[in-house]
């Protein structure tokens, strides 16, 4: 791993460059609205896929996923839409890739939906009927995703509070969450001037 800089959290090694990257991907989107709704995807190829050691699929990916959000039709309103993802390889032929997705909150609250999404550009990527190689990572058993609301402009006294404790769990939880990207193992593997993560332009 070179010099990066870790940090353990919760008993496993984490990339602090990483964390850092996934903070500010949180408070863009924080910054910009008033609601976010996070979603983390896991991204793999289908068996005996022939790879060619870049990242170029996962980028076209990602470009069509964001022309998708972006598109404001009569059907669906825009839709803001920043990610972080990660690439990690164990002992399969291919990587494998965890999406972050942070969406707009007052547009889209269903993971599902977003996998849905997702896994169709995947499919028309490769060619094939490969949805399944997409998997939605639910943050609890009845959940597809969680969403952060910042407190109303409005909001006075035990209402406030309340509000702002809500945010801070909401917050903290997604965060914790999504910080599984950070993690070390499985890391490392990438070609050399290959990637190991990025994100959205901030």
């Amino acid at each position: 791993m070179g010099n990066i800089d870790l940090v353990c959290v919760e008993g496993y090694l984490q990339r602090k460059d990483i964390r850092q990257r996934v903070l500010k991907c949180f408070h863009v989107a924080l910054n910009d609205h008033s609601r976010v709704f996070v979603v983390r995807l896991d991204i793999r190829f289908p068996q005996g896929f022939m790879h060619d050691g870049s990242n170029s699929l996962l980028s076209e990916l990602l470009r069509r996923v964001k022309i998708h959000y972006s598109y404001e039709g009569d059907v669906r309103p825009k839709v803001s839409c920043e990610y972080v993802w990660v690439r990690e390889q164990h002992r399969s032929e291919t990587p494998h890739y965890h999406l972050l997705l942070l969406l707009g909150g007052s547009e889209i609250q269903n993971g599902w939906g977003v996998r849905s999404v997702v896994a169709g550009k995947w499919s028309r990527l490769l060619k094939g009927d490969f949805g399944a190689c997409i998997h939605l990572c639910p943050p609890a058993y009845d959940a597809s995703g969680i969403l952060i609301q910042r407190p109303t402009e409005h909001a006075e006294g035990w209402k406030l509070l309340a509000e702002i404790d809500e945010f801070e769990a909401a917050h903290a939880a997604a965060f914790n969450w999504a910080c599984y990207l950070a993690k070390i193992y499985t890391k490392g593997s990438a070609p050399h001037g290959v990637r190991e993560f990025g994100s959205s332009q901030f």
